[in-house]
C-alpha cells in the first residue's frame, strides 16, 4: 500500500457519518476503510500527476511549526511523516532552559497529549516519523507551536468524502435517505474540484505542498508565448554569415585569419 494520506481515525474525525457506521463496517469486513482509502487515493494521484508530479505522493516534507508566545525559540520539525493527516502541536508545560524545560505534544492538533517530555536538541515524536528540534534557549509556559496537516486539508477532505460514500454503501444505503443524496452531491463536488485542481491550462485551484506551505505545482501551462517562428535563428545565422562574407570579417576570411 502506498503512503497513507489519512487513516480510519482521521476519516471518522472529518466524516459526516456517525462513528458507529465505521465500527459496523469494520466488524463486518476488517480493513475495509483502509482499503477504501488506498483505492480512492490512487485516482487522486493519477489525476494530479501531470501538474503536481514532482511532489507525489504528498506528505513527504515536514510542515512548519508556527510559534506562539512572547519570545518562543524557533522549534522545528525534521524527518519523514508516516501519515498525511498528522497535525503536530507542542506546548511547553514547565519552563526553563533547553534540557530542563518540559513539553507535551499531540499528533492530532490537540487532545490526546503525550505529556512530561524533556526538551533536547532532537526529540522523536512517537511513531510519527518526525522529531522536534529544540534550539538552545529559555522556554516559557506561554510557548506553543502548531503545524498544519502534512497533506493539504482539501485532499484529506476529498478522501473523507469518497471513503464515507463507500462506507455508507457497504453499511447499507437507503436511496430515499436525505443523507445519501447529500453525500452523492458532495462526491460530485469533489470530482469537480479534482478536475479544477488538475487543470494545467486555466484551473483556478493551486494545491499547496502542505496546508501552510507554498504551491506544489510542478508543471503547468505555457509560461510564455511568442509569434516568432522557431526557425528565426537559422535566418539570422544565414544573414550573419552573408555579412561576414561581404566584409571579409569571417573567422576564416583573408582579413581575419584564426590566431592572427
Amino acid at each position: 500500500m502506498s503512503f497513507p494520506y489519512i487513516d480510519l481515525a482521521g476519516v471518522q474525525l472529518r466524516s459526516v457519518l456517525r462513528p458507529s457506521y465505521f465500527t459496523d463496517v469494520e466488524a463486518l469486513t476488517a480493513g475495509f476503510t483502509a482499503q477504501s482509502i488506498a483505492t480512492n487515493t490512487s485516482p487522486i494521484n493519477a489525476q494530479m500527476r501531470k501538474r503536481y508530479g514532482g511532489v507525489l505522493p504528498w506528505g513527504q516534507s515536514v510542515p512548519l511549526l508556527v510559534p506562539a508566545g512572547t519570545t518562543p525559540p524557533n522549534v522545528q520539525l525534521a524527518g519523514r511523516p508516516t501519515l498525511g493527516s498528522l497535525q503536530i502541536a507542542i506546548q511547553i508545560t514547565t519552563g526553563g532552559p533547553l534540557g530542563t524545560a518540559i513539553f507535551q505534544w499531540s499528533q492530532t492538533g490537540g487532545a490526546p497529549w503525550t505529556t512530561g517530555v524533556l526538551t533536547a536538541a532532537s526529540v522523536p515524536l512517537g511513531m510519527t516519523g518526525m522529531s522536534a528540534l529544540f534550539p538552545v534557549g529559555t522556554y516559557s509556559t506561554s510557548d506553543a507551536y502548531a503545524a498544519a496537516t502534512v497533506v493539504p486539508e482539501v485532499i484529506l477532505q476529498w478522501l473523507t468524502t469518497l471513503v464515507t460514500m463507500d462506507v455508507l454503501i457497504r453499511h447499507g444505503i437507503n436511496p430515499n435517505d436525505p443523507l445519501s443524496e447529500l453525500l452523492s452531491k458532495r462526491v460530485d463536488l469533489v470530482r469537480e474540484q479534482m478536475q479544477e485542481a488538475a487543470n494545467t491550462k486555466d484551473g483556478l485551484w493551486d494545491l499547496p505542498l502542505s496546508e501552510d506551505l507554498g504551491s506544489a505545482v510542478d508543471t503547468g501551462g505555457p509560461f510564455g508565448y511568442s509569434e516568432q517562428s522557431p526557425y528565426t535563428w537559422q535566418y539570422r545565422q544565414e544573414r550573419a554569415a552573408y555579412r561576414e562574407g561581404i566584409t571579409g570579417t569571417g573567422t576564416c576570411s583573408p582579413n581575419k585569419l584564426v590566431g592572427s
